[in-house]
This record gives structure tokens, sequence and C-alpha cells, in this order.
């Protein structure tokens, strides 16, 4: 298995501010850039979801962050958008309830395999 690329610190640092305009707190979102896992999935949730142009608390940019590696095994936009919007107008609050209707949403609408 090759190794994971790691990012450069120009790119961590674009990130991290696209993190930041989102709610996180800069080591958070620092944190979250150096990531892979969490990097590649929250980038496309914060440009496909325009969610720096949205009211996001500290605690729904936590959710979201955490939403992110799990988001990638949904089927599609449609299903990552509803949980988006779920946590941004705040009737998921926790990880239970984001992980909850995440798994439910791969259950019913799995990925599709060529």
């Amino acid at each position: 298995m090759p190794p994971k690329a790691t990012p450069t610190t120009e790119e961590v640092d674009v990130l991290a501010k696209k993190f930041e305009a989102i709610g996180l707190n800069q080591a958070k979102a620092k944190d979250s850039a150096k990531s892979p896992k969490i990097a590649a999935p929250l980038k496309h949730l914060v440009e496909t979801f325009k969610l720096t142009e949205r009211s996001i608390n500290d605690k729904q940019a936590s959710l979201l962050v955490h939403f992110a590696p799990p988001s990638s095994k949904l089927a599609g936009d449609q299903e990552r958008g509803y949980i988006v919007d779920r946590i941004v107008d705040g009737k998921l609050k926790s990880t239970d309830q984001v992980n909850g209707v995440s798994h439910i949403l791969v259950a019913w609408y799995p990925p599709l395999v060529s």
C-alpha cells in the first residue's frame, strides 16, 4: 500500500483558513486540515454546500468535522446534504445522532460500485 500523501504547509494553511470560516477555532481547523481522512471530505462539504456562507456555531462546525470522514460512504451529495442541513439547522445536535442518521442513509442508499 503506498504511503498517504502528506499535505504541504501551504495546503494546510489554505484549508485551515477555509475551515476557520465555518466556525472552527484555529487549532481544530489546523488539525483537521492536516488529517487526510478529514481534510478532503470536509473540503468537499464546505465547497459543495457553501458552508462559509451559512451561519454555523462552533458545536455545529465540530459535528461537521465528525461527519466528514463517514460522509464519503454515502451514495451522493443529496444524502450528504440532508445531514449537513440537519446539522446546520440544529436538528442534529450530537455525534450519536449524526452517526445514527449516517448509518441509516448508508443502509438505505448504498454507494454504487462500478
